[in-house]
């Protein structure tokens, strides 16, 4: 294997749906140095007031897309959080009004990749010798 410097590695959440003013994905186990970054897609064109918590440090600046409006719209929302110290976090955010949605997050983690043994003829050397 070529050796990297890191890797990341994915691990994320169980996706909630419903159809409450309160998205919110169950708590993600986090160590220090993770990102986590939440989204969400909902029917309509309610307010989204983002996830403001700074449990462990503080979420980026809320992005957000929408088209159309009513049952015949749809708007989506992102953040993410680098933690500053090991913990769970839950992404939840808040509707002006209810409607169909779907949340999920993902934690990144950036680990230290395989380096391998010592290998003097490269990984396409001569074995045997």
């Amino acid at each position: 294997f070529p050796s990297h410097d890191s890797a990341e590695y994915l691990s994320s959440g169980t996706p909630a749906t419903g159809t409450s003013t309160t998205p919110t994905i169950a708590a993600l186990s986090m160590t220090i140095g993770d990102a986590i970054f939440g989204a969400m897609a909902n029917e309509g064109n309610a307010t989204i007031t983002a996830d403001s918590d700074t449990t462990n440090g503080s979420w980026s600046t809320q992005q957000t897309q929408n088209n159309g409006t009513g049952t015949g719209g749809m708007q989506a929302a992102s953040q993410y959080k680098i933690v500053n110290a090991t913990g769970n976090q839950t992404y939840n955010l808040t509707l002006s009004a209810s409607g169909d949605w779907v949340i999920g997050a993902i934690r990144i983690r950036e680990v230290a990749a395989f380096t391998g043994g010592f290998d003097p003829f490269g990984q396409m050397g001569i074995f045997g010798l």
